[in-house]
């Protein structure tokens, strides 16, 4: 059901500040690409650390050939950023303070990989003095095989391959601020059934100097303040880079059963170390 985009939405605004301590636990999982003989992974897929003024680190990466063509890979740096809804995309690299792209060089640009094979380039990131809170850049590889830059040599044909990349998210050790705001929620209009119940899209915007990941939730009061329901608000890893926002969406599947109730909607997002509420009546109004 995608009501956002065929329903008139209720929109609310609030201001709330509050404090984020949170860290951030991700899966490093390998990711696999395939695109007719293409066929590698990259690993790590995610790489979470912490980083100290003017040190250097670094970072091994591994592509491994799956397929049965030898490959060829390019490998290029670039500054990444998320939506709304948590997906990843690569910016050029700005200057920004949270983009570190220019800081990182590659031991390697390109290289061939035999089928079966495995092979590990490394990262190297040289950190400025005077840079504080959180740093993000993404390594990619374009792999295409080699038996098909052969042919478009000879056919002047376009090259298939495949792209695959690891995501780094850093922070300078305790420098960070973990800081953030709801700025709007929306809710789309009844009347509810089993069928169509009520659903909510909260938006938190970060508006500290390093990544937080935040979990949320609904508590729902009858007009005598009894808890008559709860609803989690879901986004995934709930990870929200700075100067971003990101959707936490919750659905009230028993909404058709209080028709004449006033029901209020107690909104929280919990952090290790701090929370968030702000309390709206349904339907949501930050007006009231």
């Amino acid at each position: 059901m995608n009501f956002y985009n065929h329903t008139k939405m209720t929109t609310i605004k609030s201001q709330i500040l509050f404090l984020l301590v949170i860290p951030l636990f991700l899966f490093l999982t390998d990711y696999s690409a395939k695109a007719g003989t293409v066929n590698f992974t990259v690993s790590p897929s995610v790489i979470e650390f912490d980083a100290v003024q003017g040190a250097v680190k670094v970072f091994p990466l591994s592509l491994y050939n799956q397929g049965t063509s030898p490959l060829e890979v390019r490998m290029s740096v670039h500054d990444f950023v998320l939506d709304p809804n948590g997906a990843s995309q690569l910016v050029l690299s700005d200057g920004k303070a949270h983009h570190w792209a220019q800081y990182v060089k590659l031991d390697s640009t390109s290289f061939k990989v035999e089928p079966g094979e495995r092979h590990t380039v490394r990262a190297v990131l040289n950190m400025p003095r005077g840079k504080l809170g959180g740093g993000y850049f993404a390594v990619v590889f374009y792999a295409r095989p080699e038996t098909v830059k052969k042919q478009k040599r000879r056919s002047g044909g376009i090259v298939l391959g495949a792209r695959l990349a690891t995501l780094f998210i850093g922070e300078i050790s305790r420098t960070g601020s973990h800081q953030g705001r709801i700025i709007s929620a929306e809710v789309n209009p009844g009347p509810y059934s089993a069928e169509n119940p009520l659903s909510m899209r909260i938006m938190l915007e970060n508006t500290g100097t390093t990544h937080i990941k935040a979990k949320g939730s609904i508590t729902l009061r009858n007009e005598q303040g009894k808890v008559i329901d709860r609803v989690n608000l879901e986004s995934g890893s709930g990870l929200i880079l700075p100067d971003s926002r990101r959707y936490f969406k919750g659905f009230w599947q028993s909404a058709h059963k209080f028709p004449n109730e006033k029901v209020t909607a107690d909104i929280r997002f919990l952090f290790p170390g701090g929370n968030v509420r702000k309390r709206l009546p349904l339907p949501l109004d930050f007006q009231k």
